[in-house]
């Protein structure tokens, strides 16, 4: 059908041979047609009269073209379904063409006329590394707790000293007690876990177990029982009554024996409710809840060769559930990944008509917080693929708490790690400039501060956590979580924007080392609730105190004298004693008491750099008096010296706080060792396939 087309040129300009202009139209009528024909026509309908015609007060008139054009909404006569309407296609054009990020212009990008109607393509780093098949590659996360990227920063918050940020502490301090203090840590972890290796083999985690093991019935129903109580409200991926239905039947024994991955399945939660019961360990392979998880990682292998359905799927689901634990450290990253890959190839991610719809989207969103949340922890890419999701979100009564739907806010703040790591870590967002940095930065706080006020008082961050609000031990676990979700990715974003300000000091640098700072201090004030326990995950047992007390350990380093420094070294000095209280509680399995030389190296650098500027200043104010009294300093009185008091009102009032991320090429070339993840965390996340 053909319909006719006003002319985008109004008949005075066109006598005229000018161009025509409208103020609502951000293009001219020089540009393509398809995109001037829908901003004419909408500018039009707001601003009937160009900018030429306003000014010198003439008619402003638009008359139809003689020529007909085919009407887009209806078919073409050959049969062939027809192009979108021009209005529909210019927008997807002129977003997804635009190289300018400011909202007021539109660029188009030199492309065809048929890739605009199909739309442009987004290149990544990827497609640059194709295209000139350069030699140089880049590495944006490495495998360290302590090691990080001399470029590129990395989401872990404890991928934290770089080669040169070790070189710059060593030179401020005056000596090689941080160098000392790494190596003794590495040290001792090497020899404390059994790591997986090539010439060693597979961990001994990973033997079968030596008898067959045999549990009373009643003991049976009281793990499976803790379990719903205790674990199910904040990983709800199970029905309750069609699981008891089955592990309550007669034919139990049977059942076990026919069907791999329903064994599997029930060992895994009776090792949840057995661990929640007193039953666990913080060392692997010890403990009742060990012995019942053993016999799951038994029957792992098997249940990875069966054909992937839903039952398969919550078995592994139930494994990474308890892999979170401490004891677990070596294995986790193996069966978290397996559980990603599971729910993928199962379609999980996508809706379904079946009657196990409910079950397969608990099931799905239960592993997409896990997942997404530990990739972001050790700075690794997921598994996960966001923009291949179409699974909704189930409403699950048992994980509302007091009003506080956790089980809706964990996969929230899960989206948020994802979106945050693919627009700010990732290997692609190295390509970003300065200004597109701050402004994705800027846009996830927004984010995350809208979150964190959509959760209810007594579990928002930012506020007071008070145990006494809750009634049950699994919500002061959720409490916990989010609260250190919100303070990780807090830190990540504070790091990454001092990192990308590093050269200048802006008002926004100095904010963000404040934000960082308040988290750090956050986090340390929250271990007082942290019950330390076999059955707590390693992200509140250690991931983010570890964090909190190197964020602090460098702050009071680069500022010994500003005000804040007091609180920081108290807090590090607390930091130092909560680990000294893991070590204990962990039978000497987690050597952490090592971390209190953090808070004694951080309290003799501060004793000596208080006395130096103390000195300084007497000294200055000595010559000063002598000058104009004509009195030896000898004669004195001694409170005519400056006392450490007036030096903590005076001197530590005038210094901003810093948190340098730029050290220069001046610092000695020494040679110092990282500690990597696979010496404190048992394994390297990545490596895992490699097994």
């Amino acid at each position: 059908m053909l319909h006719s087309r006003l002319s985008l040129v109004c008949d005075s300009c066109k006598s005229r041979k000018v161009r025509c202009l409208s103020k609502n139209n951000p293009l001219d009528a020089s540009g393509p047609c398809i995109l001037n024909e829908y901003f004419a026509e909408e500018s039009r309908k707001s601003d009937p009269a160009c900018v030429n015609c306003q000014k010198k007060g003439h008619a402003c008139v638009f008359s139809p073209l003689k020529r007909k054009f085919k009407d887009p909404r209806f078919p073409s006569t050959d049969g062939q379904v027809a192009d979108p309407p021009p209005a529909e296609q210019s927008i997807q054009t002129a977003v997804s063409s635009s190289t300018r990020g400011d909202a007021g212009s539109v660029i188009l990008s030199p492309i065809s006329q048929d890739a605009r109607k199909k739309g442009s393509l987004n290149r990544l780093y990827v497609d640059q590394l194709l295209d000139t098949r350069q030699s140089t590659g880049r590495t944006q996360n490495v495998s360290g707790v302590l090691r990080a990227n001399e470029n590129y920063l990395a989401s872990s918050s404890v991928s934290f000293f770089s080669e040169s940020r070790m070189k710059a502490l060593s030179s401020r301090i005056g000596d090689n007690a941080i160098k000392n203090l790494i190596e003794r840590i590495s040290d001792a972890v090497r020899s404390g876990l059994s790591g997986t290796n090539r010439s060693s083999g597979p961990s001994g985690i990973w033997k079968r177990p030596e008898d067959t093991l045999r549990i009373a019935p009643e003991r049976a129903r009281l793990f499976i029982k803790v379990y719903f109580q205790q674990v199910h409200p904040l990983h709800p991926f199970l029905d309750r009554l069609e699981f008891e239905r089955r592990a309550f039947s007669p034919d139990l024994a049977s059942d076990l024996v026919n069907c791999i991955p329903w064994a599997t399945l029930y060992h895994t939660i009776l090792a949840l409710g057995c661990q929640f019961h007193g039953g666990g360990s913080f060392e692997p392979g010890n403990g009742e809840a060990w012995k019942l998880f053993r016999v799951a990682l038994d029957l792992f292998p098997k249940v990875l060769q069966l054909n992937t359905e839903l039952l398969e799927v919550q078995a592994v689901t139930s494994m990474a559930i308890f892999s979170l634990n401490l004891s677990c450290m070596q294995i986790q990253g193996k069966i978290i990944s397996e559980a990603a890959r599971m729910a993928q190839r199962a379609e999980l991610n996508k809706a379904a008509a079946g009657t196990d719809q409910a079950a397969r989207c608990r099931a799905f969103w239960v592993i997409y917080y896990i997942e997404k949340t530990v990739s972001f922890h050790h700075g690794t890419t997921s598994l996960i693929f966001d923009s291949d999701i179409g699974s909704p979100v189930p409403f699950i009564p048992d994980a509302i708490f007091d009003g506080f739907d956790w089980f809706l806010a964990s996969i929230r703040v899960a989206r948020l790690y994802s979106r945050t790591f693919t627009e700010l870590f990732s290997i692609n967002a190295t390509t970003n400039s300065k200004l597109s940095y701050l402004s994705k930065i800027d846009q996830i706080e927004e984010i995350l501060e809208h979150q964190r006020q959509d959760i209810p008082s007594h579990f928002r961050p930012g506020h007071e956590l008070r145990t006494e609000s809750f009634q049950n031990p699994h919500e002061i676990i959720a409490a916990l979580r989010i609260h250190f979700h919100y303070h990780e990715l807090q830190i990540a974003l504070c790091r990454l924007k001092l990192h990308i300000t590093r050269e200048q000091s802006s008002p926004q640098s100095l904010t963000a080392t404040k934000n960082m700072m308040d988290s750090a201090r956050a986090i340390v004030e929250l271990t007082r609730v942290i019950c330390i326990e076999p059955n707590i995950p390693l992200f509140i047992l250690v991931f983010m105190p570890l964090s909190a007390l190197f964020i602090l350990f460098d702050l009071v380093i680069h500022n010994p004298t500003h005000k804040e420094t007091p609180g920081n070294l108290s807090l590090l000095e607390a930091s130092a004693g909560y680990f000294s209280s893991l070590e204990y509680a962990t039978k000497g399995f987690f050597p952490s008491s090592m971390f209190m030389e953090f808070a004694y190296i951080g309290r003799s650098f501060v004793r000596k750099s208080v006395s130096s500027v103390q000195e300084q200043t007497n000294d200055e104010a000595a010559e000063t008096i002598s000058q104009r009294s004509g009195i030896p300093p000898q004669d004195w009185p001694s409170s005519g010296y400056i006392s450490a008091s007036q030096l903590n009102e005076e001197q530590m009032l005038i210094e901003p706080l810093s948190f340098p991320l730029d050290f220069g090429t001046s610092v000695d070339d020494m040679v110092f060792p990282g500690l990597e993840v696979m010496d404190l965390f048992g394994t390297v996340v990545p490596n895992f396939d490699g097994l």
